[in-house]
């Protein structure tokens, strides 16, 4: 199966719309990226570039992060598939 372009930019957007649920999440629970980064044992800078969308994160990493704050990872896509439909 070849990727073409869009399909790169539209994985692309699906990770940044999951990054800005995650983010959200940590801001409705009062946690930081720096707990975060701690929990998931990568640096501050790295936390922030997963956290703005700059780099995905990996699904382990993303399901270390809603194990730590209570979640399903599937809530968690489903959330951020909701806010994509809702733009």
């Amino acid at each position: 199966m070849e990727l073409h372009a869009s399909d790169a930019a539209g994985i692309r957007l699906a990770s940044q719309r999951v990054a800005a649920e995650l983010r959200a999440e940590l801001a409705r629970q009062k946690r930081s990226g720096r707990e975060l980064s701690v929990v998931l044992g990568i640096s501050e800078h790295t936390m922030g570039r997963r956290l703005n969308g700059e780099t995905p994160f990996n699904m382990v990493e993303l399901a270390a992060a809603c194990l730590w704050l209570g979640i399903s990872l599937t809530d968690l896509i489903r959330r951020a598939e909701a806010a994509e439909l809702a733009s």
